[in-house]
């Protein structure tokens, strides 16, 4: 099985962390909530980490 690939991101790059999620895993991942990640999208302070 093929290791997961988390994505970490700031609200304004939901809708794009999602695409690139499905894509890569073709599973529908949990959200949870981060403090500690930088968004993979931007600079900016992650807040959500889409994975298992």
């Amino acid at each position: 099985m093929e290791e997961e690939k988390s994505k970490y991101f700031c609200e304004e790059h939901l809708d794009r962390a999602f695409d690139d999620y499905l894509v890569d895993n073709e599973e529908f991942p949990d959200v949870i909530e981060v403090t500690e990640h930088k968004c993979d999208y931007c600079e900016k302070q992650a807040k959500y980490k889409l994975g298992r």
